[in-house]
């Protein structure tokens, strides 16, 4: 099956930009943004590339960049880059309130034929339009975790190329970035290390489905939780036009996928991503803390990520 993966890209919302704040006064401006860079590290299990379009176990970086009233610090917030251990570097595409810029990534990705190793096989980046429970969380946010770029403009302009993340080395990780707002350049650093025997959680297997009613649009899902996952995440795709269809979280072994979500005949595919620390509770905008909790009780931020497989047509 082909992959899915970059049409998910053009779904990510940006909205992630409104809460930025700095005062653009004319003559002496008063600098009011107080914000806090903080940087979470663990280990990806894409065993099936469905992230990356290339399965392995990769670094899982996790980033919040917030202002004292937990939305995103700043509207251009500069060009970021992680120290790796051994005096490596990565480069990412702007730090907002969870993870990158949505917005950035979005160009390279709509061809086959774009730049970078992964053409148009892009990985996914955000969320769809709406979580469920819809009271939860809101539309078009990332998943916080940061994926690495070579080149391009931070600044809401898309980046050039995809580049693999690096393997998950242990040792101390610095996420830096210099924001220039008001006339003045402002660094901000966060740290985290990776000790010991980094944790990878085992392979997250596939979900299964059961539609419901004839017309009703929705139906249940019956997933395995690997040891080590507090909480899973599984989105549905349009097969044919890669529109995401929801994504809904759960924490037992059953979701529910609310009536009307699917279409009669519409093909879709479906994937789950579980995590060991708040993945979904630490995202906007229902987490308005400047520095939410971002890893589990190891002191880690872990992922594990299914194979996307088709779904019984829905009746």
């Amino acid at each position: 099956m082909r992959k899915f993966s970059a049409g998910l890209i053009a779904l990510v919302g940006v909205g992630v930009i409104a809460g930025c704040t700095t005062n653009n006064t004319v003559g002496n401006p008063q600098f009011t943004t107080h914000a806090k860079l903080q940087l979470a590290v663990g280990t990806m299990n894409d065993a099936f590339g469905t992230l990356t379009s290339v399965p392995g176990t990769y670094l899982n970086a996790v980033s919040t960049f917030r202002n004292q009233l937990g939305a995103s610090a700043y509207i251009n917030p500069g060009t970021s880059t992680l120290a790796l251990p051994g005096g490596g570097s990565a480069t990412t595409c702007g730090l907002f309130s969870y993870g990158q810029n949505p917005a950035a990534m979005v160009a390279p990705f709509g061809n086959i034929n774009g730049p970078g190793p992964m053409g148009g096989f892009a990985p996914i980046f955000g969320m769809p339009p709406s979580y469920s429970p819809a009271d939860a969380n809101g539309i078009g946010y990332a998943l916080g975790y940061l994926l690495f770029f070579t080149a391009g403009d931070a600044n809401n302009a898309p980046c050039s190329q995809y580049v693999l993340p690096p393997a998950p080395t242990l040792g101390a990780y610095t996420l830096n970035t210099t924001v220039s707002t008001n006339g003045k350049s402002l660094p901000y650093s966060a740290n985290a290390t990776l000790a010991g025997a980094p944790l990878v959680l085992p392979a997250e297997p596939a979900p299964t489905y059961v539609p419901g009613a004839a017309g009703s649009g929705g139906g249940t899902f019956t997933i395995v939780k690997p040891a080590g996952v507090t909480e899973s995440l599984i989105a549905v795709v349009d097969s044919t036009t890669f529109a995401e269809l929801t994504t809904i979280e759960t924490t037992t072994t059953t979701a529910v996928v609310p009536n009307g979500t699917i279409a009669t005949g519409e093909t879709c595919v479906a994937f789950v991503v579980g995590a060991d620390y708040p993945l979904v509770e630490s995202g906007p905008p229902s987490n308005t803390q400047q520095v939410p909790t971002i890893n589990g009780a190891g002191g880690t931020a872990d992922i594990t990520v299914s194979n996307a497989v088709p779904l019984p047509p829905q009746p």
